[in-house]
């Protein structure tokens, strides 16, 4: 059980850095002027609905 939970929440800390590097990656972009602006928050936010729905 506890292995479960284990990877359980590896998972979840994978899920939420790979997150926040598309995040950057998309700001950074974004900043060149590659990409439409969409706000951090926007991000967050779907990261949390993400995690919310247990879509990871």
């Amino acid at each position: 059980m506890a292995l479960d939970m284990h990877v359980k929440i590896k998972s979840e800390k994978e899920y939420i850095a790979e997150s926040l590097k598309d995040a950057v990656n998309e700001m950074n972009a974004k900043k060149e002027g590659k990409l439409p602006r969409r706000s951090a928050r926007d991000m967050l936010k779907s990261i949390k609905e993400d995690m919310e729905n247990g879509n990871l």
